[in-house]
């Protein structure tokens, strides 16, 4: 029982790590995307690449909710509990 309990929280730690890191690379995405999307309106046709900015701008937010997702579940291993 004890070397699952040593498992779990390692386990748990190590998504939390993986998350962290990837919060923080979609965080630097996001924000540089944000500053394209604002160049780009101000430019006369831009509406096409305008859209595929703000279709990337929506793929960040959802990845950024799996990460938060993965915190939880790493959290939960930690504290020796079954994820959701």
């Amino acid at each position: 029982m004890a070397d699952n309990s040593i498992d779990n929280a390692s386990l748990g730690k190590s998504l939390i790590l993986d998350a962290v890191n990837m919060d923080e690379a979609l965080a630097e995405l996001l924000k540089v995307e944000v500053k394209r999307l604002k160049k780009l309106v101000k430019e006369d046709a831009f509406f096409e690449e305008a859209q595929k900015t703000h279709t990337l701008l929506r793929y960040i937010i959802m990845a950024l909710t799996l990460t938060d997702e993965k915190i939880n579940v790493g959290i939960n291993l930690c504290k020796n509990k079954e994820p959701h």
